[in-house]
């Protein structure tokens, strides 16, 4: 350790220059991490947020949440074939919003639920929702539009309108933000166009995760409900191989780094095998200089990813996990002594009388 932090001293410019490039490798990577499951999130959050283990959809539903349609008779025998287990109705359907003095159009996911079922969104600025009035929750990222508590919003398509009481965290759906209204408010909103609609179901949501009588109803769990929502799974598998393809990409740059710095070092790996030091030292020596400039990288590319996290907008699907993070660096770490370790070849090949003159 002391003899790797002396040679890292010695040569600090050639050093410098290798770690500033490690900490924009691994800041790349942790940014298109961040990027993939902010995407993933912008199709998913608002489910995978909902305080639900499992979902009962229509049989030729083929596990599609949008596919999926559920009568009022259907909802009420598969609550009452299930007597104390907790079952609540969710109805989605997608339309575009205007605020009052402003004309722009925004779209939108209504999501029509129970106030006072486990379904309600948790709401971190305003109030949430009740049966009485017209009120509405918003997804943040309405905010960064200009929307605020107490605006009142039109809907596009029946002219109905509501007012904004408060804002939910993470309710998107489908890459678009999701709007919370009460079953009551979305019945009256659609009767607005269809004075005959009935309320329906597109599932309905069991908060816990045993087994439940669902008939010629299907049963499906929240991660199938997630990995059947259009576009999530090519999205992801996409990001995903880029993400580890760079991950790889930037731990060979390393060991390239490291390979070239070994041959310009020649010269003094062969007077170190001349006084006698053991090659198992020296490549000690070479790997915990690798070990200590890519763990520096990691945790400065950690820091600069985790604090511009907090910079960006609420409209950007931008979602940086503290575990994915550590695991992404790890990996970081390891590949890069791999590939780095490699120059110890190069070092065993050094003929000491070759350096000394002999």
């Amino acid at each position: 350790m002391n003899l790797a932090l002396k040679d890292i001293r010695f040569h600090k410019a050639k050093y410098l220059l290798v770690e500033l490039i490690l900490v924009l490798l691994i800041f790349m990577v942790l940014f298109l991490s961040g990027l993939a499951s902010g995407l993933g999130r912008a199709v998913s959050a608002s489910i995978e947020t909902m305080n639900a283990k499992q979902y009962v959809l229509s049989g030729d539903a083929d596990q599609e949440l949008a596919m999926s349609n559920l009568t009022q008779a259907q909802y009420d025998k598969l609550v009452e074939n299930n007597s104390g287990k907790d079952i609540t109705g969710l109805t989605i359907s997608r339309s575009s919003v205007k605020r009052d003095g402003s004309g722009e159009q925004l779209s939108i996911v209504y999501m029509a639920v129970d106030p006072d079922g486990f379904l309600s969104p948790n709401v971190v600025k305003g109030s949430g929702l009740s049966d009485s009035g017209k009120g509405i929750v918003l997804d943040t990222s309405f905010r960064s539009d200009g929307y605020a508590v107490g605006d009142t919003v039109k809907d596009n398509a029946s002219g109905y309108r509501f007012k904004v009481v408060g804002f939910a965290k993470d309710a998107m759906y489908s890459h678009v933000a999701v709007g919370f209204v009460a079953q009551k408010t979305y019945t009256a909103m659609r009767r607005a166009l269809d004075p005959v609609y009935a309320l329906s179901y597109n599932a309905a949501a069991v908060k816990g995760s045993g087994h439940v009588d669902v008939g010629s109803l299907e049963r499906v769990s929240k991660a199938d409900i997630v990995e059947n929502l259009p576009g999530y799974k090519a999205e992801q598998m996409t990001i995903t191989m880029i993400l580890w393809g760079l991950e790889v990409v930037s731990a060979v740059i390393l060991g390239v780094f490291f390979y070239i710095l070994t041959l310009q070092k020649r010269r003094e790996f062969g007077l170190l095998k001349a006084i006698g030091m053991r090659m198992r030292e020296i490549n000690g020596m070479l790997v915990t200089e690798i070990l200590i400039l890519a763990a520096g990288g990691a945790v400065i590319g950690n820091a600069l990813a985790f604090g511009m996290a907090h910079f960006l907008p609420d409209s950007m699907p931008f979602y940086l996990q503290s575990a994915n993070a550590g695991l992404l660096s790890v990996v970081f770490i390891v590949i890069s002594l791999l590939f780095g370790a490699a120059s110890t070849i190069q070092i065993a090949k050094v003929d000491p009388l070759d350096t000394i003159g002999g």
